[in-house]
């Protein structure tokens, strides 16, 4: 469980330093990433991002939303993949579609 955590969280962490196609928000003053509007990230950037980790944690990040959404408390890690697929998949049908949308649509697992 410690293990999974300190993956979620540097995961986390790597969203909000982020990359340039993720994280195109303000910029602190150590000019890191402080503020990323997941409503305008699209899932063209998504598409695009060549920082893996920082796709992962966009998937992570979504999983939390969703889970929220439904009240769900559980992180199913085996889901996770499953929810790369859809998004993907719904990203490479609508790139000009937000990662909000994206998650709406593709991340119907949360019930």
């Amino acid at each position: 469980m410690k293990k999974m955590l300190l993956i979620l969280s540097a995961s986390a962490l790597c969203l909000i330093i982020g990359s340039p196609a993720v994280a195109k928000e303000k910029k602190s003053k150590d000019n890191r990433y402080a503020n990323v509007n997941m409503n305008k990230v699209t899932c063209k950037d998504l598409l695009e991002e060549q920082d893996t980790q920082a796709v992962k944690a966009v998937v992570i990040w979504i999983d939390g939303y969703l889970s929220a959404q439904a009240g769900d408390t559980t992180v199913d890690v085996n889901e996770l993949k499953t929810l790369a697929e859809q998004l993907k998949g719904y990203c490479d049908a609508n790139p000009s579609a937000t990662i909000m949308d994206a998650a709406k649509k593709a991340g119907r697992k949360k019930r």
